[in-house]
């Protein structure tokens, strides 16, 4: 993060390690501590333009780490479904969650509400599992998102997923069109990595 320390997110908690002191901090979900991490199984961890650390967790929702007080505290963003995959912040600041169980939410962050966007391609093939799994801005400010079963680009001023090529309307275009990771060299290329 911007203050050198590295997070681990597990199944067991979430772990911050101090390379300064070669020292691990344990981050544990506590049933009577309202300020403790929502879940100890962590599927994200996001550090936005403004130095927050976002976690987005398997059944707890979403998790805002703030460094005050003894050690820090979350404050809990809930998500319906509370299972975020991912987490990433555009160009504008908007900050983007994806769901297993493939919902993407737009969060107001001065507000804490959540707007939903449902893959209107996905529901039109009924697909029963279709996970976000990575949220990435492309060069027309379109997001990029990587799910279950395809790449789709979505319009954030219309609301609209559709295929990010043409032939990924097909979806036997890839091996597997589960799309896990995504990066994009300066040059443009695109590289994608699929389970």
């Amino acid at each position: 993060d911007k203050d050198g320390f590295l997070w681990i997110g597990t199944s067991n908690g979430l772990n911050r390690f101090n390379p300064e002191k070669e020292q691990f901090t344990r981050f544990y979900h506590k049933l009577t501590d309202s300020t403790s991490i929502s879940s100890n199984f962590v599927r994200d961890i996001y550090e936005d333009h403004l130095g927050y650390l976002w976690i987005g967790t398997q059944t707890g929702g979403l998790n805002r780490f703030n460094p005050m007080g003894m050690g820090g505290v979350f404050e809990r963003y809930p998500v319906k479904g509370r299972n975020v995959s991912c987490i990433y912040e555009d160009h504008e600041g908007i900050l983007w969650i994806g769901t297993v169980r493939g919902e993407l939410y737009k969060l107001n962050v001065k507000n804490g509400e959540f707007t939903h966007f449902s893959n209107n391609l996905a529901e039109k093939i009924k697909l029963k599992e279709n996970s976000v799994w990575f949220i990435k801005e492309g060069r027309n400010s379109a997001l990029i998102i990587g799910m279950s079963a395809g790449l789709y680009r979505f319009d954030k001023n219309t609301g609209i997923f559709a295929p990010f090529l043409p032939a990924f309307e097909n979806l036997g275009s890839f091996r597997n069109n589960e799309f896990h990771c995504l990066l994009e060299e300066t040059s443009g290329f695109l590289w994608l990595g699929t389970y």
